[in-house]
Parts: C-alpha cells; structure tokens; sequence
C-alpha cells in the first residue's frame, strides 16, 4: 500500500510537469510556427539545399523560443517552473526506489527475527508427544493375553512445563479398515484435564476401554485381522510461554497383532489424524 501511494504521487509529479511543459509549447512556441513556416515555403525552390535549411529553421526557431522565453517573464517563469517540476519527479522517482529497497531490507530483517525467535520458542516450549502402550490383564507378558486394555502415555519432550494439559483418548474395533469418511470426535470432551506434565517427563493418560476389558474374543479377531483395533485421540496444552496459542497434538494408531509373546502388539501411525499445532488446522 505504501509502495503504492509513493508511485502514485511520482505519477503525479510527471504528469504535472508534462502539463506545464505543453501549455509552455502551446502559449510561446506557436506564436513562432508560422513564420518558420514561411521560411520553409520559400525554401521549396531550392530541394539541394532542404536538410541543411530545416536544421536551420530548427535552430532558428530555438533561438527564437529562447529569445522570447528570456525576454517575457511570465514564459521565463513557466520553463523554470517546468525544469523545477521535471526534477522534483525525478527525485520522487530515486526516493520511491530507495524506500522500496529499504522497505524490503526492514521486511527481510523481521521475518528473519520472527523465524529466531519462533526457532528460539520451539526448542524451549512443553511439546506434548503420544507414547501407545498396551496392558495385559496380568503382569505375565510371556502368556498370551486374554483381556486387554490399550492407552497413551504423555510426554513432554520440552524444556518447559505445560498448563492445563487436558486429553481424550477413544477408540473403535472394525471390519476392514477405518472409514474414509469417519469423523474423529475432535470435540469431545476431555477425559482428563487440568495435568501438569513437568519437561521430559510423561503420564498415563485413561486406558480404553475405560469401563472394561477388551474381551478375548476381540483380542482373537483382532490377532486374526478378521478385525482392526483403532485407538485416536489429542492433547491440547498450554506451553509455558505468555500470549501462546493452546498447542494440540493429535494421533490415530492401528493396533496390529505379532504373533512375539513377548510383544504381542505393535502401533502403527494411521495415515490421518496425525498432527501437531498448525498442522492439525490443514
């Protein structure tokens, strides 16, 4: 926008002295016109000699313009007004540059303290990331499980503490895959809330099912991939620094049998749901 005004009022600046300068031509040069036409009249005669008499009428005229313009004061103000004019436009036009190149440098330099200063924020900020796990109904991991439960642990792999980390942790046992169109409940409300989560350190969020146990029946369908254990959910904290956004984190895993006793499951990233912050908006 500022660019903009400065073009426009160099513009105007020319065409302003363009103005002057015509109503100079028209109100002091014609008067002369015709005179130079009479000479060139009489030259008509005489074609050997046309180049070198129309440079002379040009320089005659000129002399002429000039003797008069000297002469008449009012001429001799209006051609010093047009020169004025012509280098006030010129001036116009180097600011205009020098101030667009400072506008870009001042612009570079802003972004460039945004980004240190955004890169400063990152590696300090609470950075709330998911951890899957999965709890056996005993403590025997080398026995197969028969009822289970499933979760996430919290962590903060920041520098600084969260506030008012709260969360939601849900899930679904499907044939097949999870619907294109299924719609994750991104405005649930929280399962737990108001924690503090210290840096570096995580906490348990509710395990799913909430009420009871995922029956051995799921658990075989699911070892068999007659059926797919989905569990989603999100974060949303605040991440210690003042007049921060509520960071959120969100995620979906795809629960997946192994046949290893020792690790009967394994969480693999589904292809949505999976954000952070700004990307979650996308």
């Amino acid at each position: 926008m500022f660019r903009t005004m400065l073009r426009r009022t160099a513009v105007l600046w020319i065409l302003l002295a363009v103005a002057i300068g015509l109503a100079f031509a028209a109100g002091f040069v014609s008067p002369f016109h015709a005179p130079v036409q009479a000479q060139q009249v009489e030259h008509l005669d005489a074609p050997a000699n046309e180049e070198q008499d129309t440079i002379s009428t040009l320089l005659q005229r000129l002399s002429t313009v000039l003797d008069r313009t000297w002469d008449n004061p009012v001429a001799f103000y209006t051609s010093v007004l047009t020169i004025f004019t012509a280098l006030l436009a010129l001036l116009s036009l180097i600011q205009i540059g020098f101030l667009i190149r400072m506008g870009k440098t001042l612009r570079s330099s802003a972004d460039a303290a945004k980004q240190a200063s955004e890169a400063a924020m990152a590696g300090q900020r609470a950075y709330v990331i998911p951890e899957p796990y999965f709890t056996p109904d005993d403590s025997r991991l080398g026995q197969n499980p028969r009822n289970a439960k499933f979760g996430v642990r919290w962590i903060n792999i920041g520098n600084l503490p969260t506030r008012n980390l709260r969360n939601h942790i849900d899930y679904r046992i499907v044939e097949g895959e999870l619907p294109s169109d299924f719609e994750f409940p991104d405005n649930a409300p929280p399962t737990v809330s108001g924690t503090l989560l210290v840096p570096k350190q995580g906490v348990f969020g509710p395990h799913i099912p909430r009420d009871w146990d995922i029956t051995a029946d799921q658990i075989a369908a699911i070892r068999s991939g007659e059926q797919n254990l989905y569990i989603f959910g999100w974060a949303r904290y605040f991440d210690g620094f003042p007049g921060a956004p509520e960071r959120v984190t969100k995620f979906c895993y795809i629960v997946r049998a192994t046949g290893n006793p020792q690790k009967p499951f394994v969480f693999t990233p589904h292809d949505r749901h999976n954000c952070v912050d700004e990307d979650c908006d996308t």
